[in-house]
């Protein structure tokens, strides 16, 4: 019983250090293929298929050809990898947070994650993509921050422990993924990694003044994502940071066997099945959303500078409408733009505004669920020209 007992306590124990040995293997040689743009070294860390996530490439015709996500077989798995070997590697600051992972940094200044299992990719994507809609460059840190034109990564003059809900003294933090339009317009911001969705929301507001300006390639501007890990206070920060975790689909074209103690290290148990998707939010009427809120209003009119605007525009009434999804604590982790107002300084103020509002939790067969919708936002800049 003492030898089964020692077994079982140093099993799991080797078998991590061999999924973190071959994984570092096979990203090593993945990377010096890449950087020698040889696609044939980098064919050999692809099997006969494998899941894309969602990569971004700058050559066009790679683009259109993996313009969504999906899963790759056949020939196109040669053609993936002669796009992928056309990327000139940069050095890596951020690392995966999964045994098998792996980060790619490119240029310029680009973030792609990998999932091996054993020699091959089994899941390449941009770390945190949804892996629906368009995929977009999602940049480093370093790249991102170049470019700022307002507000800062340190927080600590703007955040408190009780707006955070920690102790004094305690540290917190949280991933933010944020996202540019072409004109440099933050579009998606949200939170994850955080100890409570109410220090989330706190981080969300002190990051209300950040600003940038556009993301050009070659002169073109194009619009981008990137995460931010922010500390409280900053001293807590890492020395090295570790991605969020990343929800990697297992492959529907493989066929698993299960029956290596890296099945066990991946899924918990010897034979189990991948773990199961996290549930997709409801989508509700705003009317029912509505009759739950707590604090906020739709009531949220322009700045009188953007109203000038809109009037000089010849804007008999302005229309824009604002995706938003709440979750079981009746906070706002997510709100993008749905359809933009035409004038960038009230979309922002739109998704800043909507971010704070608050509501009791939506039940489903009396069990609290996230929810989503859309709601519109109508705004008649000047209301005696409806009225002559």
């Amino acid at each position: 019983m003492r030898f089964v007992a020692l077994v079982a306590v140093l099993a799991p124990s080797l078998a991590h250090a061999d999924v973190e040995r071959d994984t570092a293997r096979a990203a090593a040689a993945l990377i010096a293929g890449v950087r020698a743009h040889d696609a044939r070294a980098v064919g050999k860390a692809f099997g006969a298929s494998f899941t894309n996530g969602g990569v971004w490439f700058a050559d066009p015709a790679c683009a259109r050809e993996f313009a969504e996500p999906s899963e790759i077989t056949g020939k196109r798995v040669g053609v993936f990898v002669r796009c992928l070997a056309k990327h000139r590697v940069q050095l890596s600051t951020r690392l995966s947070s999964r045994r098998e992972g792996a980060v790619l940094t490119v240029e310029p200044g680009i973030e792609i994650e990998l999932a091996f299992r054993g020699p091959h990719v089994r899941w390449i994507g941009h770390p945190l993509h949804a892996a629906t809609g368009a995929i977009l460059p999602t940049l480093t840190a370093q790249a991102f921050e170049a470019l700022r034109t307002q507000g800062t990564t340190t927080l600590d003059a703007v955040l408190t422990p009780e707006a955070l809900e920690i102790a004094p003294g305690a540290t917190t933090s949280a991933w933010i993924k944020l996202c540019l339009d072409e004109r440099g317009a933050k579009t998606h911001v949200d939170f994850h990694g955080v100890s409570s969705a109410a220090a989330g929301a706190a981080f969300l507001r002190a990051i209300d003044d950040w600003a940038f300006r556009p993301f050009e390639l070659r002169g073109t501007p194009l619009p981008v994502c990137s995460l931010s890990h922010l500390t409280y206070p900053a001293r807590g920060a890492p020395a090295v940071e570790v991605l969020p975790v990343t929800s990697v689909p297992v492959s529907q074209t493989k066929v698993y066997d299960f029956d290596d103690l890296e099945d066990l290290e991946l899924y918990g148990t010897f034979g189990a099945p991948p773990p199961p998707p996290a549930p997709t939010p409801q989508t509700v009427t705003p009317l029912s959303l509505e009759r739950l809120r707590l604090t906020g209003t739709q009531q949220i009119d322009p700045d009188a500078a953007t109203r000038t605007q809109m009037i000089d525009a010849g804007k008999l009434s302005v229309l824009a409408s604002v995706k938003l999804c709440v979750n079981v604590r009746g906070y706002v982790p997510s709100a993008t733009l749905h359809k933009s107002s035409g004038f960038p300084a009230y979309d922002q103020k739109l998704l800043r505004e909507v971010r704070r509002w608050t509501f009791k939790p939506y039940l489903l067969a009396k069990h609290p669920v996230d929810v989503c919708t859309t709601v519109s936002f109508v705004v008649v800049p000047d209301p005696t020209m409806l009225n002559p």
